[in-house]
């Protein structure tokens, strides 16, 4: 059933006569939720701008004509475009908790929200809400305009409120009593000025550290290939290493936006994933807003230090952004093409540290590398296989590939890798080590720890004994190191 309050909001559920103070009993007072950060611990225009992009990326180009009609006309064709299900969100415990009991206590529950109604609706349903109060289309119900409807069907007074945030002061300021889900300091003093006392409700956590943790720093391991092409040409010029320190903090910066919007358009698989679902932004620790906008500040400064620094730095690390982008947005979702990416993404990184200190790269490099990170890359998509339910019809969500693809992974895993070590050794045969180091023979040795390496990666990933992310768990792995020490310790004997 639906109705209207002077074309104002949406208005769907049973009918409220609206009375001036608070004379409903207890019990008979309606409780009124907000949806967005209160109910759910997350935004639920984002998450349909999330599933509009991982479903059409292309359809990303109609946001600002959306927006430039109004924030209500934007949520209106998100929410027709794009399905966000209940089941697929995280929602408060506190908050729930309180609903369940108003409803035991037979008391009406409401959804009023500035997320449009076709998206409210089905949140309602889940928690057996009496009727909603959203968006339309036309108005954005919130702050003061969401304030005014209530007051016109419950009456000033006749509503208790959840809220969680600025936004909804108006809306405290008019009703009977305030609650808060994780309420900030500045909210709360401003509620204590207008003589309210809100009673405070737990969210769903968060710290800094989980926000930091949304950057994911710890992938910064990976741009210490930038470092790579002057300790392979030998270089002692301090000034090759501080450049290329200097491309590491850029790139870095560069990849917390990239890897925050590969988290941002993932979201409803990485919350179907095992352990991907402990994330900060899959898990609703953070607040999806602000964390994207954090990645898009980290991506902008690390493109400005970019091409403060020398030749062309700037441009390679443009270019990485670029076949990141094109790796979240398209090539993922392709059998083997995204191995590929993930790839070339590596020997990009390298590439960035030549331009940074000046220094040609070397075609053997370029060709160990690519098929050693290809290795790499596709042992990353047999963890995932391995991981996912039995069945050879089973797919990895958000991939392309099923569990009876595990074989046919596990052999290009093997091919990639070894063909790696294939070149190494070549590289070792040619005229060219001569000029470069002074015991070349001793490099020999390096072959068959690599070959023990990557064997013993590939079987403990088909054994599923690996994280999701092959770096991560060689970073945690002792035996990775003694190899990567023994490696270090060959090259430099020989040099």
């Amino acid at each position: 059933m639906a109705s209207s309050a002077g074309s104002i909001a949406s208005i769907r559920g049973a009918s409220s006569s609206p009375e001036q103070g608070s004379d409903h009993p207890a019990d008979e007072t309606p409780l009124v939720v907000d949806v967005d950060g209160t109910l759910v611990a997350s935004d639920l225009l984002l998450e349909g701008i999330s599933r509009l992009a991982a479903a059409s990326p292309l359809r990303l180009l109609l946001l600002p004509w959306w927006l430039a009609r109004g924030r209500a006309y934007l949520k209106r064709q998100v929410s027709r475009a794009s399905s966000v299900r209940p089941e697929s969100v995280p929602m408060n415990d506190s908050v729930l908790r309180e609903v369940r009991h108003a409803r035991e206590s037979d008391r009406q529950v409401w959804l009023a929200s500035g997320a449009d109604d076709g998206v409210v609706a089905p949140f309602a349903d889940k928690i057996g809400a009496t009727g909603i109060i959203a968006s339309d289309g036309t108005t954005n119900l919130i702050a003061n305009k969401k304030a005014r409807v209530l007051v016109g069907k419950f009456g000033v007074g006749g509503f208790d409120y959840i809220g969680n945030g600025r936004q909804d002061v108006p809306v405290w300021a008019q009703c009977r009593h305030a609650s808060g889900v994780a309420l900030s300091e500045g909210v709360r003093r401003r509620l204590q000025r207008m003589g309210l006392e809100p009673t405070l409700l737990a969210g769903q956590g968060g710290t800094a550290k989980d926000t930091i943790a949304a950057l994911r720093p710890h992938q910064w391991v990976k741009n210490l290939l930038v470092f790579v092409p002057p300790l392979a040409a030998h270089s002692v010029d301090p000034m090759a290493y501080l450049f290329a320190a200097g491309a590491f903090l850029a790139l870095s910066l560069c990849t917390c936006g990239i890897y925050i919007f590969n988290d941002f358009l993932d979201l409803p698989h990485d919350r179907q994933h095992a352990s991907k679902r402990r994330r900060p932004l899959a898990s609703g620790r953070t607040p999806l807003g602000r964390t994207c906008a954090l990645g898009l500040l980290a991506t902008v400064a690390g493109l400005a230090l970019a091409f403060a620094l020398p030749g062309d730095t700037g441009a390679w690390i443009l270019t990485y952004l670029a076949g990141a982008l094109g790796y979240t947005l398209f090539a993922k979702r392709q059998y083997f093409l995204d191995v590929l990416v993930l790839a070339s993404l590596y020997v990009l990184r390298i590439l960035v540290g030549g331009a940074a200190a000046d220094i040609e790269i070397s075609p053997w490099l370029t060709a160990f590398s690519m098929f050693a990170f290809l290795g790499v890359a596709t042992v990353k998509r047999l963890v995932e296989l391995r991981g996912t339910s039995t069945g050879p019809s089973t797919s990895v969500a958000g991939r392309a590939y099923v569990q009876e693809d595990a074989a046919g992974v596990l052999a290009l895993a093997s091919a990639s890798a070894f063909a790696s070590v294939v070149v190494l050794a070549v590289y070792i045969g040619s005229d060219e080590i001569v000029s470069r180091y002074a015991n070349p023979e001793l490099l020999w040795l390096a072959c068959p720890m690599l070959i023990y390496w990557f064997g013993r990666l590939t079987l403990l990933a088909n054994r599923a004994l690996v994280d999701d992310d092959p770096v991560a768990f060689a970073i945690r792995d002792k035996v990775s190191w003694i190899v990567g020490f023994g490696i270090a310790g060959v090259f430099l004997l020989s040099a």
